[in-house]
């Protein structure tokens, strides 16, 4: 039982269906990935003006890269961004002080999309909130597909380790809380599924994904 999302699945099961006509069969198909990617953009859009903000001050410091979803966003601009928060601001400081009228007019501009010292703060806990989503997105591609026995207990791991957050941030709290209620309403497969999944790929050959209540 593979996960994706596109035409290609799509069309897969669409000839299945034809050739065996057993459609009742088959009640539905989690797409994980993208259920994730859903999730994240929901969560995010809690706290828009902050993401519009950090998107400016990238794009006025010359990415080239263009970010086409808010995961990717994170993953290519905002990290990067926080690592290296000092040196924009002492560039913007050095910036202002030139004696070239030019540089003074860049360093004028990127103040004004500069983010606070508390915005900062905010994006530096949205690093460290999303860093395990970072970490699921690098485990999925190629070799590790993202089938049913690698993404039910991965998105249950997700789910536990964000009810077990308490930020005294109510950004990151109300940004963890969207994406707890937007995973809960979009994925809610059985716990079996995974095991059924697992008896049926052959590079799983024990139950350590499960714990020990789900295995009995």
């Amino acid at each position: 039982m593979i996960m994706d999302n596109g035409a290609s699945v799509k069309a897969a099961i669409t000839q299945i269906l034809n050739k065996i006509l057993l459609s009742k069969l088959i009640v539905n198909i989690f797409s994980a990935v993208h259920i994730l990617q859903l999730s994240i953009n929901t969560s995010l859009d809690t706290i828009h003006n902050l993401i519009v903000k950090c998107k400016a001050i990238i794009q006025r410091l010359g990415r080239e890269k263009k970010c086409g979803d808010l995961l990717e966003l994170y993953v290519y601009g905002i990290k990067r961004l926080t690592k290296l928060e000092r040196p924009i601001k002492w560039l913007v400081n050095d910036l202002e002080n030139s004696s070239n009228i030019e540089h003074q007019c860049d360093g004028s501009n990127i103040r004004e999309k500069m983010l606070s010292n508390n915005e900062f703060q905010d994006i530096h806990d949205l690093v460290d909130l999303l860093y395990p989503f970072d970490k699921v997105t690098e485990i999925l591609p190629g070799f590790n597909y993202a089938t049913l026995c690698i993404i039910v207990p991965t998105i249950e791991k997700l789910v536990n380790c964000f009810n077990n957050i308490n930020s005294e941030s109510s950004i990151i709290n109300e940004v963890k809380d969207t994406i707890l209620d937007n995973l809960s309403s979009r994925w809610s497969p059985s716990p079996k599924y995974g095991l059924f999944a697992f008896f049926l790929d052959l590079r799983f050959k024990n139950l350590s994904f499960c714990s020990t209540v789900s295995i009995k």
